[in-house]
């Protein structure tokens, strides 16, 4: 499990529009500094304890939503699985969106298990903070050798 924590990149960058961008979740940990980070940290090590038990990547997603939500669970954190976010257009409202986790209420959690990121999957979460008037959230990606970790701030 340290070779895979060690594999994890933890850069920090600034994109368009003032929204932060980690690959890795190291720099939250810097900038938050509450309860937050302490909800993002929990969260990375039960992604990594999920991946290391489950094994390679291969599986359907859900598989690791699921696990991920019981780890969560058992490390005494709250956590809402397959959540409805209203989404309003002018002035009706559309189709709701859809999140896989949130956490203790503060974060929002996104499984996917893909062997190639897509940086729509950050918009989306994005999207998901604004519409929950949210401040964090976390991409696990269970699809690649090792598990790879984004996290979004607005």
């Amino acid at each position: 499990m340290r070779d895979i924590r060690q594999r994890i990149v933890s850069e920090a960058s600034l994109t368009p529009g003032g929204i932060h961008k980690w690959t890795g979740c190291a720099g939250v940990r810097q900038k938050l500094g509450d309860t937050r980070s302490s909800v993002t940290r929990s969260s990375l090590t039960q992604a990594i304890e999920v991946y290391h038990t489950l094994g390679s990547p291969g599986l359907l997603v859900s598989v690791y939503e699921q696990a991920l939500a019981w780890e969560l669970d058992q490390a005494g954190l709250a956590v809402r699985r397959q959540l409805d976010v209203p989404l309003k257009y002018k002035i009706q409202i559309a189709t709701p969106l859809r999140i896989d986790l949130l956490v203790v209420d503060l974060v929002i959690v996104e499984c996917k298990a893909t062997s190639r990121y897509n940086e729509v999957i950050e918009a989306r979460v994005l999207t998901y903070l604004r519409s929950m008037q949210l401040k964090l959230g976390v991409v696990f990606n269970f699809g690649e050798i090792y598990v790879k970790d984004f996290c979004i701030a607005s």
